[in-house]
């Protein structure tokens, strides 16, 4: 999510229900789907910048991040697709 720049405060409110969500989740017992797996959130600030969501996502997918949530625009959305 755009933790900072022109969507920080679109971007912050989502994050929190992200991690609500996530919380709820958890507490329910994880994702049953998944045999209760927790849901662990690693956050990242994207600025609202293609160019440094791509490289923060490039890394985290190389350490194996299953999940990209928040891109809150369609230039970031764009640049991480590949």
């Amino acid at each position: 999510h755009p933790l900072s720049g022109p969507l920080e405060v679109q971007g912050r409110e989502a994050h929190q229900g992200v991690v609500v969500a996530a919380e709820r989740i958890n507490a329910a017992g994880g994702i049953k789907s998944m045999g209760g797996a927790m849901i662990e959130i690693i956050s990242e600030d994207n600025g609202a910048s293609p160019e440094k969501a791509t490289i923060q996502a490039t890394r985290m997918a190389g350490d194996g991040v299953a999940a990209f949530l928040g891109t809150m625009s369609s230039g970031v959305a764009l640049a991480i697709q590949p």
